[in-house]
């Protein structure tokens, strides 16, 4: 037999592990009981957690275009969207620098109680049918925020507040004073700043004492982090983008919780506004310093002109130089254009070498590049399906390597544009600056005076244009700052949740109950299967292999000792079972000689024995049992006549004959019942060396005597392997009988029991004892149909027929 068919057969089947449960049903149900009182008595004595939830509406996502779809050419959109996409601002959300802000605005890492509170229980808190008044009793009237901790052992510290008069408290540290503040105003106490705000209730009343404990933000935000869970509604089957993320969070304080979510989704707005001013700010400060220079200098060159106008006869300049002059003007405007444009693609080239920089900030003040912002475009699409694979697969998935490659392949395509955009921009500018200097070069061919005025006309005429340019781009600055507010919306303000979110008590129930079964039926399974003995029917069928059973003896009190029952017992019809079996095995009836034994004491082999001798005798055949087991007194199981029989104490026996003191044929005892008579040769005394007397030609000759006077002699040996008796005897045997019993048959002897008597050639039976009768469905039915049946009676005339 291959290994997987016996790892098969030795799993318990579904209707062995239901028996095997029903009947260990009060063990199943003390387990679940004890489980669900633990959960019950846990679930009360518990402390509550709320949920606080908030929702974001981002409306800076509406600019990206969908997935799949191509954008305008003209459209400025280098990261998909103005602000991203959702998994980026959910990563935006949970960083640890919004945490930490939010819990130091919230005042979560501030615990305020009044003195000597404790914080209740589930049971207080159904009692008080929800009060909320019961969680947050400092909450009402005293809130903290902005504590910033600068001595670490801070936390350690038995700190109290102390409210001195409307309005003033006094902070206590211990017995010492550690200084006064006011409601509403910061107040620095050397190693710690704080403010304390009066609740919503209305500011604590003078006297009132409350318990304060401050931990470090930076502590408190590693461990909310664990805790916030920023989600995403279900997307719609269109697949438009989703534009609200939802932010919950848990704490044992239902108020603190709704200010922590508040806290985190306005820092959050903060954020992204300011991240989308920055650039813009920059940008205008640059251009107004750049005017105010120019308006300077436009003044101090009019101004000179305007004197070396009074001091000179020369108040106008030729044709020609008036012409170059306008003409330099106009290539002084073109060079500061240019150079603007050289300083902004250098910009971006530094902004290009970093590796996690915003991609929003390459492209200020380049607004006009269509070409640039197509490649962007491209760009964040490629990013954006990158993060898609990302968030499914891992990084060396093919997939990932092979959008990766070509988000490296975009962005090497933007570079290089810009190092051209670049390089044109410098030539450019260089041009510009040739021009400029040939003109210059003209002007020098003007006379002496009309060569400084026009010097003077030339600088006053740039400058003008200069100032206009510059006043032009302050206003386009203006209106791009003024355009760049945040679309991003709280879309529902979280409030103090009025429930608790843990413990769920009918869940917590269900799975107490669900545990303690499965906690019960583990208990059941694996105390069989290390038990050291046969628990099933099941398993000793599987034990014996191709061993056949004879007959299965259901459990009662006579399967193990006492009389055998009558003849409408279930009991008796297993022992005519097993009769009419050994019949069919031996149709000569040839097997006069049958050896009964067993692996393990109490097996109840004795009772098998004298109940298949009633069961051979009532069918009228002469039957001997002798009782084989010499090693105890003749006060044993097989030393004496069954319960209920008739006959005295015998004190001669086996061993006696086999010492040649007696013959057997003075010692046999007839057992009358009412299934007929069965001849008994007890064991007798205890002889020193039992072993000896069955392996001596004396026994030998016994049962060469008793095989000619019985039709049936049944041999009651000592268990096998723990002595060899039965070993020994059944050399002299025609067949041999083992006797298993449920619950009581050791696991270990069996395997060699059966190895050493099959290797003896002998017919080898098995009799499986007290085994419950139901243990198959088929048994169950018949036996249920069967005690259904009328009973057969005659009536005065002979016939047969059901009784009326």
């Amino acid at each position: 037999m291959d290994k997987n068919k016996e790892a098969r057969r030795d799993l318990i089947d579904p209707y062995e592990l239901w028996l095997l449960l029903r009947g260990n049903h009060r063990v199943v149900a003390a387990a679940a009981l004890g489980v669900l009182a633990a959960v019950v008595v846990g679930t009360l004595a518990a402390g509550m957690q709320f949920r606080a939830r908030g929702s974001l509406y981002l409306g800076e996502l509406q600019t990206g275009a969908p997935a799949g779809a191509q954008p305008a050419p003209d459209r400025w959109d280098f990261a998909g969207g103005a602000s991203g996409d959702v998994g980026t601002e959910i990563e935006i959300l949970k960083s640890q620098e919004l945490i930490k802000r939010a819990v130091f605005e919230s005042g979560l890492n501030v615990t305020l109680a009044p003195a000597g509170w404790k914080p209740p229980r589930y049971l207080a808190w159904r009692l008080a049918r929800r009060d909320p008044n019961l969680i947050d009793g400092a909450a009402a009237h005293l809130l903290a925020t902005r504590a910033a901790p600068r001595d670490r052992s801070i936390d350690r510290r038995a700190l109290s507040v102390r409210f001195v008069a409307a309005g003033l408290y006094e902070i206590w540290d211990g017995g010492e004073s550690w200084g006064r503040g006011s409601l509403g105003q910061e107040v620095d106490l050397g190693g710690l700043t704080i403010t304390l705000l009066a609740g919503p209730a209305g500011a604590p009343a003078v006297g009132e004492v409350y318990a304060l404990r401050v931990r470090s933000a930076d502590e408190v935000a590693d461990e909310v982090g664990k805790l916030v869970n920023v989600t995403v509604p279900k997307a719609t089957p269109a697949g438009d983008p989703v534009k609200v993320v939802s932010v919950d969070f848990l704490d044992p304080s239902p108020r603190a919780a709704a200010r922590f979510v508040a806290a985190l989704l306005q820092a959050y707005l903060d954020r992204r506004q300011s991240w989308k001013t920055e650039e813009a700010t920059r940008a205008e400060s640059f251009v107004t310093d750049q005017v105010a220079s120019m308006r300077a200098a436009l003044d101090e060159a009019e101004r000179e002109l305007a004197d070396y106008k009074k001091s000179s006869n020369v108040v106008a300049l030729s044709d020609e130089a008036k012409g170059m002059v306008d003409q330099i003007g106009k290539y002084e405007e073109q060079r500061v254009a240019s150079r603007l444009q050289v300083a902004s693609f250098a910009q971006i080239q530094e902004l290009l070498k970093r590796s996690n920089a915003p991609i929003e900030q390459f492209l200020v003040g380049e607004g006009d590049d269509q070409v640039l912002a197509g490649l962007s475009n491209n760009l964040a699409q490629a990013q954006q399906e990158l993060r898609r694979i990302e968030e499914r697969f891992t990084p060396d998935a093919p997939a990932a390597r092979e959008q990766q490659a070509q988000v490296d392949g975009q962005l090497r395509v933007v570079k290089n544009y810009v190092v051209g955009r670049y390089t044109r921009a410098q030539k450019q500018l260089d041009s510009v600056n040739q021009m400029i200097a040939q003109f210059e070069k003209k002007l020098k061919t003007v006379p002496g005076a009309q060569l400084d005025l026009a010097r003077l006309a030339r600088r006053t005429e740039v400058l003008s244009k200069m100032y206009s340019f510059l006043l032009e781009r302050q206003q386009q600055a203006g209106v791009t700052k003024a355009s760049t507010i945040s679309r991003n919306r709280i879309l529902d303000n979280p409030e103090p949740p009025r429930r608790e979110d843990s413990p769920a008590a009918i869940f917590r129930l269900l799975a107490g109950a669900l545990l303690g079964l499965l906690l019960g039926t583990a208990f059941v399974v694996l105390r069989r299967l290390l038990a050291p003995t046969f628990e099933s029917e099941t398993e000793l069928r599987r034990a014996l292999g191709q061993v056949p059973v004879l007959a299965t003896v259901p459990a009662s009190e006579l399967s193990v000792g006492g009389s055998p029952p009558g003849s409408a017992s279930p009991f008796a019809e297993a022992f005519r079972h097993l009769r009419t079996n050994l019949y069919c095995a031996d149709p000569s009836r040839a097997e006069r000689v049958v050896l009964v034994t067993s692996p393990s004491p109490n097996d109840g082999k004795t009772v098998c024995t004298f109940a298949l001798a009633s069961a051979l005798a009532s069918d009228g055949r002469r039957v001997l049992v002798i009782a084989g087991d010499m090693r105890r007194t003749a006060a044993g199981s097989a030393g004496v006549p069954p319960r209920g029989t008739t006959g005295a104490l015998q004190l001669v026996g086996l061993s006696e004959i086999l010492r040649r003191r007696s013959h057997w044929t003075g010692v046999v005892r007839s057992l009358p019942s009412v299934c007929g008579t069965v001849d008994l040769i007890p064991a007798g005394e205890c002889p020193p060396s039992p072993a000896e007397l069955l392996s001596s030609e004396e026994f030998r000759a016994l049962l060469a005597e008793v095989r000619a006077s019985y039709e049936m002699v049944l041999i009651d040996s000592p268990p096998f392997p723990l002595v060899s008796d039965a070993l020994i005897m059944a050399m002299n045997a025609d067949r041999v009988l083992t006797v298993l019993r449920p619950h009581n048959t050791h696991r270990r002897p069996v395997e060699e029991h059966l190895q050493r008597l099959a290797a003896l050639g002998l017919p080898h039976g098995v009799v499986l004892n007290g085994v419950d009768a139901m243990s198959s469905g088929w048994e169950r039915d018949y036996a249920q149909a069967y005690a259904a049946q009328p009973a057969m009676v005659r009536d005065p005339g002979g016939r047969l027929g059901a009784p009326a």
